[in-house]
């Protein structure tokens, strides 16, 4: 019987199949997590088929038919900037959807980024825009044309602003300059969800992406640096999580956390050096997990909590509670103070609803400060907190 790669469940149920090249791979559908994976027993099959060699194998110079021309185009770049590789963009057939006579100038190019520093990914998300521009029409080599190509796309302004800052950077590898034009963006304010709404998501979802929204909650750290947080960076004596990799350039930083997150990360299986999986893994599962609560609980609302929405939720609490912004900016790793003032959003809280507690004693007093309630007066020698649901 199958088992859950992820929380070692049993219970999981066919789920389709997945064909690649008419070749069909079975799916399977834990019931527990969610998590959706292959037929383990798939790799064995084709291992002495026919099916093997020709689906993965690498471009190579011994192939005479497709790509034997891009490879020596590769072959002559790389002779020119020694040192550079693309490791699997070159082993692909990712530059064959291109025109042949860009060819060599989108090789050079994606090597140059590569030399600036820019990682494959950021390479390819470049890449991909380059593309995008040439099926809608745009000749890469003729400004006005990608002008026109830009304003026609039925997109917003913000993804027409970030295709003309590509074609910016590859216009200025082919050393051309031009008149970059500007869409304005307007600034949407995105759903900020109840405490409420959040736990019974917490609550309801599997045990890893619970710790992983949980994580987010008390951190106000995006997806991408959950994801890359290491068993060495989270010190349970003292209850601090370290966010050692920041992503957009943000700062590292600690922060201490709650006893709860503290027992939600002692119960996964350390099964790599990272907590969790990759970002793209984690976001495919809480998808799929929201959908299925939202469904189960018929609770619309469910479905407007993104992984991003929850880091806006913690901006704003820290600063309803603090009315500090340096102290969000630094909570959230912002370089500008500029970009924490987006997530402070300044929402009226008044009017929401509470709960509310009481405490007599110190100890119960510093009990209720810990889960997040404040102070509100005194009646009769007893404190009064209050707690946004």
């Amino acid at each position: 019987m199958l088992v859950c790669p992820e929380c070692s469940s049993s219970r999981t149920w066919k789920d389709g199949l997945r064909y690649v090249q008419g070749y069909p791979i079975q799916r399977h559908l834990c019931r527990d997590c969610g998590y959706r994976f292959s037929d383990p027993e798939f790799s064995r099959k084709i291992t002495n088929s026919s099916y093997d060699k020709q689906c993965f194998r690498q471009i190579c110079v011994t192939q005479t038919k497709g790509t034997k021309n891009l490879v020596e185009v590769e072959t002559r770049t790389e002779t020119r900037l020694a040192g550079a590789t693309l490791n699997t963009l070159a082993t692909s057939n990712f530059f064959t959807e291109f025109p042949k006579n860009l060819q060599p100038q989108i090789i050079t190019y994606s090597l140059k980024r590569l030399n600036q520093g820019c990682t494959e990914q950021g390479v390819k998300s470049y890449l991909y825009c380059l593309r995008n521009l040439i099926r809608k029409g745009a000749d890469l080599n003729s400004p006005e044309s990608v002008k026109a190509t830009v304003a026609k796309m039925a997109v917003a302004n913000r993804t027409k602003n970030y295709h003309l800052g590509v074609y910016e950077s590859f216009l200025k590898f082919l050393g051309k300059t031009w008149q970059k034009p500007k869409y304005t963006c307007s600034q949407k304010i995105p759903n900020i969800p109840l405490e409420s709404e959040l736990n019974l998501l917490i609550g309801g979802c599997s045990k890893t992406i619970s710790t992983v929204l949980q994580t987010i909650k008390e951190t106000g750290a995006r997806i991408g640096e959950v994801a890359r947080i290491r068993w060495e960076d989270v010190d349970f004596e003292r209850r601090i999580v370290s966010i050692n990799y920041p992503e957009k350039g943000s700062r590292a930083r600690q922060i201490k956390v709650t006893p709860k997150l503290i027992a939600m990360l002692h119960s996964l299986p350390r099964k790599r050096k990272t907590i969790f999986a990759h970002k793209s893994q984690l976001s495919h599962q809480f998808y799929i997990q929201r959908k299925r609560l939202a469904h189960k609980l018929k609770n619309p609302r469910l479905k407007l909590i993104g992984l991003h929405s929850i880091r806006h939720w913690h901006a704003t609490m820290e600063y309803h509670k603090t009315k500090d912004l340096l102290h969000v900016q630094q909570r959230l790793g912002h370089k500008n103070i500029q970009n924490t003032i987006i997530y402070t959003h300044l929402v009226s809280l008044e009017s929401d609803e509470y709960h509310t507690a009481t405490a007599k004693t110190v100890k119960e007093t510093c009990k209720l400060i810990e889960a997040g309630f404040e102070y509100v007066c005194e009646t009769n020698g007893v404190q009064v907190f209050r707690k946004r649901k």
